[in-house]
This record gives structure tokens, sequence and C-alpha cells, in this order.
């Protein structure tokens, strides 16, 4: 949700308007942007991965999946 709302607007009109004044190098909201990307892609990426972990335990070792989480 995040995303949609922070990064991809200001990448679409960064793609449709280059000469854009505020996606510069050194702008304030291009440096948000990328940040906030990399940040919302790792948090995707560990939440999957112990969603993962989670559904391994439960189905691996069922009567201690209650005392791990």
């Amino acid at each position: 949700l995040l995303c949609s709302i922070a990064i991809i607007p200001t990448s679409m009109y960064s793609a449709l308007a280059p000469d854009w004044q505020f996606m510069g190098d050194n702008s304030l909201i291009c440096k948000c942007s990328v940040y906030l990307e990399i940040v919302l892609f790792a948090n995707t990426a560990y939440t999957l991965a112990w969603i993962g972990i989670d559904r391994y335990a439960a189905l691996m070792k069922p009567q201690r999946y209650i005392y791990f989480f």
C-alpha cells in the first residue's frame, strides 16, 4: 500500500516528464523514493521468508509448533 502511494506516482511522473525539477540527483524526493523502495523490498522479502519458516515448522513439527511460535 505504501509503495502504491509513495513510489509509483513519483516513478511514473519522472518517467513521463524526465525534465521534472524535483527528481535531480540531490533531491530529497529522489532520495526518499529510493530509500523507500529498498526498505519496502527488504520488508517484503523478510516477511515472505518468515511465513515460509512458520509454515515449515507447522508442517514438520506440528506438536512442537505451539511452543516455537
